[in-house]
């Protein structure tokens, strides 16, 4: 068993209210389809305390997940942050996960076409990153 933290997610799609509660959440994307809590949690939890880990379910043709990545603090988030900007693969050939912090990408309701998402460094070999759009915030 083990997939008992699904859908309890009550105040997840409150993400236009600015509160403390997410100063320390971060959005995950271009995870491998197979991504587990567990996963997760071993490579993030090398940078904070997290609180929650809420995989959203697959809406690429490709398979793959996206996820909020929650932290105790803005700090951890932040420290997570900018390690993750040089390129972290969860899995071995199949290309960098993104972090980024909600705020940046759930701004307005962008489709998947934004491609210019150049916040320094560059160096993303991967290449093809369209594909998926933005997975919608509330209800």
């Amino acid at each position: 068993g083990g997939a008992t933290a699904r859908g309890g997610c009550g105040g997840c799609g409150g993400g236009d209210r600015p509160g403390r509660d997410n100063l320390g959440k971060l959005w995950v994307g271009n995870l491998p389809a197979e991504v587990t809590n567990e996963m997760m949690e071993r490579v993030f939890g090398g940078y904070g305390k997290i609180v929650e880990v809420n995989i959203l379910p697959a809406k690429a043709k490709s398979g793959q997940r996206c996820a909020f990545v929650n932290f105790s603090t803005f700090q951890e988030a932040d420290a997570c942050l900018a390690a993750m900007a040089s390129g972290y693969e969860l899995k071995p050939g199949e290309g960098d996960i993104k972090v980024e912090r909600p705020g940046d990408k759930f701004s307005g309701p962008k489709g998947g076409g934004g491609g210019g998402f150049g916040g320094g460094g560059g160096g993303f070999g991967g290449g093809g990153y369209g594909g998926y759009g933005a997975p919608k915030g509330g209800k």
